[in-house]
């Protein structure tokens, strides 16, 4: 069979012709035509319309008065009818996007909607019966203020109030929260925050800092940078990163080798976001003498900085070495490589112990594979966000049921969080039975996932704030 078959038997819909082909755009590219776009090999994105679709990381095979021909990054054949083609986006730099989905622009489905309407009225019950809970809380107030329920003043009411109260971290935490709401944070709450002898306080303001890269907060960050703590640090590293503060990066180089995770990774992402030829020498340099976790950090920041050398190496040597496996298979599965994909395919149906850290590790494989196409690894995900504490294994406590019960709870919000963040409207239907769970924590996290999806706004400043 061919290519090409094997991917219209897969999307029977690339037949449909129902709008005339002079609407089509191309977004991006400096005026470039179709034959530019062939000729270069330049990576797009393929909006689609009547149904909606999307499609990334695609390069121009062909271009013929009916249809266009798309080559994915498995080297098929992807065919298009002109008519269903809403717009061509080229990619940033000719670059493979990270993979990192959002709803498209079109209205949601009644089933799509009436699962994030759901999600609402379920936080709201959540909201009005967890008032000796304040976390609980403040998180469903979160998603009835990101939502059009026609409670969602009372719910941003509650939150301003928190965020102008005295209790300072409860302030920055509630100020953090209105920012993934779209509203901008209070400078003064983010100065008391700063002032603040609350590790968790100042790490928040710090964090908002750098999202909305307020250089009135420089010199605070700046000096959070020399404090060695596990809460402080890594957020001032964060901060540090997104706003471009350069004289920061001897802290980072040096975090690189930091025994705690927190710490190096944090600079992993600082690095990654900031760039520069400055970077990716000083990363050359430390992955030629670098060992072990060390190496694999400077490997990834190479990765973020499109180092054609470091994606060879992930993919050739980090692959194949145990303990980074899996975090390259995903890195490399994001960059659109078919290998990866294969590796993930394989690593997700591997035979292990079903304890708490194997399926969240399984969890966050099969989204990535879900945002890369493979439709499959949506029943994994189905049965990740279902697990019960019997399903656990608890080498020496099979007996402990309180134990197995967090556990599960665990790998429930884990794999929601993982859905919530592909943006996928496709996975709402994933969410319709974790709504309903009687544990609370579940269900708020469920709430929050669908109303991720829903607005895609919310999603992506939720995502930022890693809250």
């Amino acid at each position: 069979m061919s290519k090409i078959k094997v991917a219209l038997i897969l999307c029977p819909w690339l037949l449909v012709c129902t709008v005339s082909s002079a609407q089509l755009k191309i977004i991006g590219g400096e005026g470039a035509t179709l034959d530019d776009l062939e000729r270069e090999g330049t990576f797009v994105t393929v909006l689609l319309q009547n149904p909606t679709g999307r499609a990334d990381n695609l390069r121009i095979a062909g271009v013929h008065d009916e249809t266009i021909t798309f080559t994915m990054s498995n080297g098929e054949f992807l065919p298009f009818v002109r008519a269903r083609v809403k717009e061509i986006r080229v990619q940033e730099e000719g670059r493979v996007s990270r993979i990192r989905p959002r709803a498209l622009d079109s209205p949601l489905s009644d089933e799509e909607q009436s699962v994030v309407d759901r999600a609402a009225e379920r936080a709201l019950e959540i909201f009005q019966k967890s008032q000796g809970n304040q976390i609980l809380r403040i998180s469903a107030a979160v998603v009835l203020a990101a939502s059009d329920h026609e409670d969602k003043d009372n719910a941003l009411q509650y939150l301003q109030k928190l965020a102008s109260g005295n209790d300072v971290p409860t302030a920055m935490l509630a100020t953090s929260y209105l920012y993934a709401v779209g509203l901008p944070p209070d400078p003064k709450v983010v100065a008391a925050g700063f002032e603040s002898g609350n590790r968790g306080a100042r790490a928040l303001a710090a964090n908002i800092a750098g999202l909305t890269n307020n250089q009135d907060f420089l010199r605070e960050v700046e000096t959070m940078l020399n404090d060695s703590t596990r809460e402080i640090f890594p957020a001032a590293a964060v901060a540090i990163g997104r706003m471009n503060l350069r004289s920061g990066l001897p802290h980072l180089y040096e975090a690189m080798e930091a025994l705690t995770e927190e710490k190096g990774e944090a600079a992993v992402f600082a690095l990654s976001e900031m760039g520069g030829e400055d970077v990716h020498q000083r990363m050359l340099q430390m992955l030629e003498t670098s060992r072990g976790v060390t190496w694999f950090r400077v490997l990834r920041v190479l990765f973020a900085l499109d180092d054609a050398r470091a994606k060879k190496i992930m993919k050739e040597e980090a692959l194949l070495q145990p303990a980074y496996k899996r975090a390259a298979g995903i890195l490399i599965t994001e960059d659109g490589d078919f290998d990866g994909k294969l590796f993930l395919r394989e690593y997700i149906k591997r035979a292990e112990d079903p304890n708490m850290k194997n399926l969240i590790h399984k969890a966050q494989v099969a989204t990535t594979l879900f945002s890369a196409g493979d439709i499959q690894a949506k029943s994994h995900l189905q049965r990740l966000v279902n697990t019960k504490p019997s399903e656990i294994y608890a080498k020496g406590r099979t007996g402990d049921k309180a134990f197995k019960k967090a556990a599960a709870t665990a790998v429930q919000t884990q794999s929601l969080a993982f859905i919530a963040e592909t943006g996928s409207r496709e996975l709402l239907s994933l969410l319709v039975a974790p709504l309903e769970s009687a544990d609370r924590v579940v269900a708020i996290t469920a709430c929050t996932a669908a109303m991720a999806i829903g607005n895609p706004e919310f999603g992506m400043r939720l995502q930022d704030i890693g809250l």
